[in-house]
């Protein structure tokens, strides 16, 4: 979360470009889920308060749809995604690289199936021109090498090599959009 956030705040300072952090906007699921389930599921069993399996699947189903619906329509309107491949996201498990997050799994291959499409500046200029997992339940693992196979390798040096070109850019005058060098760079590579 942190790497995320300070990502996020280095890409405005440095580009002025605005980044998406889901849990920043939205906060995490669970806590949501947490709320509701407190208020609506719990039955009074035998002086024992117990959760009602029927009600608390509903409430997890409609959460979760909303969801990654709402995700999806944004990572649909980025222009570009930045996968941050921590320690927390992708693992390495029998030589493939693999999550347990349902959610990464569902954020890569939402990446995978949307239509790439022209910056709205590049657009504009045609027109003009003319949870935590709890020891008892299943562990879920997705593979993602389909995914991060297709995703363009981003480190550090590209970083600096990035900010460097954009200052310089700057510097001399030359008219370029942020994303538009770091596609060069990473096309360099």
């Amino acid at each position: 979360m942190d790497i995320a956030n300070n990502l996020a705040c280095w890409l405005k300072n440095e580009f002025g470009l605005n980044a998406f952090v889901d849990s920043t906007v939205w906060g995490y699921s669970d806590d949501l889920l947490y709320r509701i389930d407190n208020d609506y599921c719990l039955l009074e069993n035998n002086g024992k308060r117990v959760f009602d399996y029927n009600k608390r699947n509903y409430t997890t189903t409609q959460i979760h749809i909303i969801l990654v619906s709402a995700l999806r329509e944004m990572i649909a309107d980025c222009e570009c995604i930045l996968f941050l491949n921590t320690d927390n996201s992708i693992s390495f498990d029998m030589s493939k690289e693999v999550t347990d997050s349902a959610w990464i799994f569902d954020e890569l291959q939402t990446i995978r199936f949307i239509q790439k499409k022209l910056p709205k500046r590049e657009v504009k200029s045609v027109t003009d021109k003319s949870i935590p997992v709890k020891d008892s339940v299943p562990l879920f693992k997705y593979s993602v090498n389909k995914e991060i196979g297709k995703l363009a390798k981003i480190d550090i040096e590209t970083l600096v090599e990035w900010k460097n070109r954009c200052r310089s850019n700057k510097l001399n005058d030359i008219p370029t959009h942020p994303l538009d060098v770091l596609y060069k760079i990473v096309k360099e590579e």
